[in-house]
């Protein structure tokens, strides 16, 4: 009860003002006067219990994935450090892993199934241990690539559609792979396939 008095002071101390003056004056007016008012406070009472639920669902948390909300808060975290879209990073880990954090595929490993070619560099870069297989290690390298890649492609003039595809191409094939075979489309279409399922469920 307690709780109900704080949500409705600011209303309810005047509805109950109101409809007692008009309650004394007992006119048809008097009586429209009031229901009004009281809808209005009811309203105003409403939309504030709407506005603080919809507070308490976190943005970054995604329901239907397979990855713990805190795992999803550091790469929603460092996704918008690095101004990458928090959507097309969840689709990067669908496709590459299915979120599965110790996945591995011949040399590539983790959440980005990152190659074992670069893990030497990205310690030594990013300051971190040499440990693929932890998620939180992983996504940082992970989203650092991808970041470094579209500022490389940026750099050669390339928005849009185009720099999209150059950036999963090169990420799949290796910067010198896109160079020679142009753009991977069964990766970019597989990862699209795997972003609308991320936004589906958004």
């Amino acid at each position: 009860m307690t709780t109900f008095f704080k949500n409705v002071s600011r209303v309810g101390i005047m509805t109950v003002m109101v409809m007692a003056l008009l309650t004394l004056a007992d006119s048809k007016v008097g009586k429209e006067l009031a229901s009004s008012f009281t809808k209005q406070s009811d309203s105003n009472i409403l939309q504030g219990f709407t506005v603080k639920a919809e507070a308490a669902s976190p943005s970054y948390y995604v329901k239907g994935i397979p990855m713990p909300a805190a795992q999803q808060k550091y790469l929603y975290n460092l996704s918008k450090q690095r101004g990458l879209n928090y959507a097309e990073m969840l689709a990067f880990i669908k496709h590459e892993s299915s979120f599965k954090p110790k996945a591995r595929g011949g040399s590539n490993y983790g959440y980005f199934q990152i190659n074992k070619v670069n893990h030497a560099r990205l310690t030594k870069t990013l300051r971190t241990k040499n440990a693929p297989f932890d998620p939180y290690v992983n996504m940082n390298w992970g989203t650092y690539m991808i970041s470094d890649l579209y500022k490389k492609y940026q750099r050669k003039g390339l928005r849009g559609t185009a720099l999209k595809n150059a950036v999963l191409s090169a990420y799949n094939r290796g910067e010198g792979g896109y160079a020679k075979y142009g753009v991977a489309k069964s990766y970019v279409n597989k990862h699209n396939q795997c972003l609308s399922y991320i936004k589906a469920r958004m």
